[in-house]
């Protein structure tokens, strides 16, 4: 059984918000289902969103067991990875269009574990946890992992093998690649996605170039059907042209 959340908006003026943005994050609870709207409906792949959720704090729980209390930033970072993994795994089956509704991670994030939210996001401001509870599907601090994951792992490797999700483990010092990598066009082409974080780790992109990089492919992809890259070198020959390109943008 699946539900979503259908009064995401309601969320951010209210009072929940307000407290939850005050506290810390271990006394972080969803709101009163009274004030809540919630529908049930169905998804073509058989999930449960209590086993979901389940999935999501067990997961929660053993990152908090390895992190400092409190965490230091690069923990909060660091475990997007493992989260991210986590998270694919307890939704598979889940498609991209079923993963699109923001409803749908309103509700995993607001009343399945604001616990995780609040601890991952460190703010006091209502209006940016909002976002990450209630958001859109790029902000929302679950549903961005599962893209992430989704666009990442290597789905011709079996569910239980250790280097299906090599990529998406890779997090730290990537956040403005993962952020541009699920915004941008080119996220469904898996060659370039491949690519693209290789070329990052190789030449050690800070933040500034990993923006410049993604810019940069979206600018040949004006020019280049993308669709059309059907061999591995020809993405990697793309990507290498980015990089190049990117060289030449102003900071």
């Amino acid at each position: 059984m699946i539900h979503k959340l259908t009064n995401r908006k309601a969320i951010k003026s209210s009072e929940w918000l307000q407290q939850i943005a005050s506290q810390e994050w271990k006394l972080a609870e969803p709101p009163a289902h009274e004030m809540l709207k919630i529908q049930q409906f169905d998804f073509a792949a058989n999930l449960n969103d209590g086993l979901i959720i389940q999935r999501i704090k067990d997961a929660f729980q053993a990152v908090i067991e390895s992190a400092d209390d409190p965490p230091t930033e690069a923990q909060r970072v660091g475990s997007d990875g493992q989260m991210a993994v986590a998270l694919h795994k307890a939704l598979d089956g889940l498609t991209p269009r079923e993963a699109s509704d923001p409803d749908f991670w309103a509700y995993l994030a607001c009343v399945g574990c604001p616990k995780y939210v609040r601890w991952r996001w460190n703010t006091s401001k209502p209006q940016a946890l909002w976002t990450r509870i209630a958001g859109n599907i790029r902000r929302n601090a679950l549903s961005r992992l599962w893209w992430w994951a989704e666009i990442t792992c290597d789905a011709a490797k079996p569910l239980g093998s250790i280097d299906r999700y090599k990529i998406t483990k890779n997090v730290q010092g990537r956040q403005s690649l993962m952020l541009w990598l699920v915004d941008c066009a080119f996220s469904g082409h898996t060659r370039i996605v491949q690519q693209l974080s290789a070329i990052q780790e190789a030449e050690s992109l800070n933040d500034s170039e990993q923006k410049k990089i993604c810019r940069s492919v979206n600018r040949l992809a004006r020019v280049v059907c993308l669709d059309a890259l059907s061999e591995e070198s020809e993405a990697e020959a793309l990507c290498n042209r980015a990089l190049e390109v990117s060289k030449l943008l102003p900071a």
